[in-house]
């Protein structure tokens, strides 16, 4: 007789791993002030301390909210972007900078700062003169907080700790160019007040990082 026919069990394929995020991809610039290392360990947007701000190993750089600031080597930024910072704000000063790239007052700006004196973050650019912002956020005072901002052509985002607390597609990209004046800590806007914190890493990327993305660097830096 025949012999029996063995049939194989049906074979479940493996699951796809999902992709690890690629922290590395279109990352231009790293500084780690926590560190105390003023040079960009990716590009050239060195650090340079002005006006007696100070770096202490573990906190970073310390900004008494007066008139010290840190000066970045200039280098061209624009289009798709993402900023991040670990910061801590000790006060909410008038409209006070996280970070400012611009070459003035409304002129190609590009900023992180609090809204007035509240705890919503601000996320701006300025092409020329015409403003677009993002808002979002709560600030704690005295607390470490990781902000990151995106754009990718309307789409502006701010992501606190992880987690995206605001989204506008009413926005845009700031033009490509090389701005005179790259500042932590300092605005440009003479009404404007000076950041009053410490700020412990930046880093910038020429791409919009996604949600998933964002969660991940703050989970690896946190």
């Amino acid at each position: 007789s025949a012999a029996p026919t063995v049939t194989d069990a049906p074979t479940t394929p493996a699951p796809t791993p999902a992709p690890s995020p690629d922290h590395i991809l279109a990352l231009d610039h790293s500084l780690c002030f926590d560190e105390c290392t003023l040079e960009d360990q990716v590009g050239g947007m060195h650090a340079t301390l002005v006006n007696g701000a100070t770096c202490t190993p573990g906190e970073g750089v310390v900004f008494d909210g007066t008139d010290d600031y840190v000066d970045l080597d200039d280098q061209s930024l624009g289009g798709p972007m993402t900023i991040a910072v670990w910061a801590r704000w000790d006060a909410l000063n008038s409209w006070s900078r996280l970070c400012g790239f611009g070459d003035g007052a409304s002129d190609d700006n590009i900023f992180i700062n609090n809204v007035d004196t509240s705890a919503t973050i601000e996320f701006g650019i300025f092409v020329g003169s015409s403003h677009k912002g993002a808002y979002g956020g709560s600030i704690v005072l005295g607390a470490w907080t990781h902000v990151v901002s995106t754009v990718q052509g309307p789409t502006m985002k701010v992501y606190e700790d992880g987690t995206v607390l605001a989204n506008t597609d009413d926005g845009q990209e700031p033009a490509s160019l090389t701005r005179a004046n790259h500042w932590l800590g300092r605005p440009s806007f003479v009404s404007s007040g000076y950041f009053q914190g410490a700020t412990k890493s930046m880093q910038i990327w020429s791409r919009a990082l996604d949600a998933a993305e964002v969660a991940s660097v703050y989970a690896l830096e946190g």
